[in-house]
């Protein structure tokens, strides 16, 4: 399967929805962000060098975006486009890949707990992009809300544990321990808001025949 038809039917990015795919998962970073700042573990500034900062966000943002759209291409688009075709059951073709793609994101470092929460939340992300190719026929708003998402994380405010150095505001594991019911609970919001009719997407189905395995029909 050629590459470019995994973003679309036109075999291209389409990059109002990738923008829209950026905006909601804004809000989810906004909402989830207020709720660890009322309830006392909100995060805190590291004293990054806002010149040198500056100068590595560029080039910074460029490898995020290749990275995250990298991912987006093999579990949003080679595994679930090729499993629908074949198993008409959402909890194959949705769930499978997204379960894997948490799982991909679990370190044997990592307090039980904490690696658990960690692997819930990257399913949950997992399933609100999967949820976006189902409602848009094609990968570019998946790819906007993972590329949104860890710039946010990577160069802005993140676990500390991300990538020290090039975070503004970093949460420390146990604050991140402590917020993450309400994260859950507002991936959870993301993910509902996602398949609501009140998200900005077109309502296309996804892949429509056993044998299709196209972003869309």
């Amino acid at each position: 399967q050629k590459l470019a038809t995994l973003f679309s039917p036109e075999r291209r990015i389409r990059w109002r929805e990738f923008g829209v795919g950026m905006a909601i998962v804004s809000g989810y970073l906004a909402l989830s962000t207020l709720l660890s700042v009322l309830t006392g573990n909100g995060p805190r500034w590291v004293g990054t060098d806002i010149g040198a900062w500056l100068m590595a966000a560029a080039p910074l943002a460029a490898l995020i975006f290749i990275q995250s759209s990298g991912e987006e291409v093999f579990f949003r688009g080679y595994l679930v486009q090729h499993l629908a075709p074949r198993f008409r059951h959402p909890l194959i073709w949705g769930l499978l890949p997204a379960f894997l793609f948490g799982m991909g994101h679990y370190a044997p470092d990592y307090e039980l707990s904490y690696g658990l929460y960690y692997v819930a939340a990257t399913t949950l992300i997992g399933l609100s992009a999967t949820a976006l190719i189902w409602r848009t026929g094609g990968l570019s708003a998946a790819m906007g809300l993972h590329v949104a998402n860890n710039l946010v994380a990577f160069l802005i405010a993140g676990p500390d544990d991300t990538a020290s150095g090039t975070q503004l505001w970093v949460w420390s594991t146990a604050d991140m321990q402590k917020s993450s019911g309400f994260d859950l609970l507002t991936l959870v919001l993301l993910l509902g808001y996602v398949l609501s009719p009140w998200a900005p997407l077109a309502g296309r189905p996804l892949w429509g025949r056993r044998n299709e395995t196209r972003a869309a029909p």
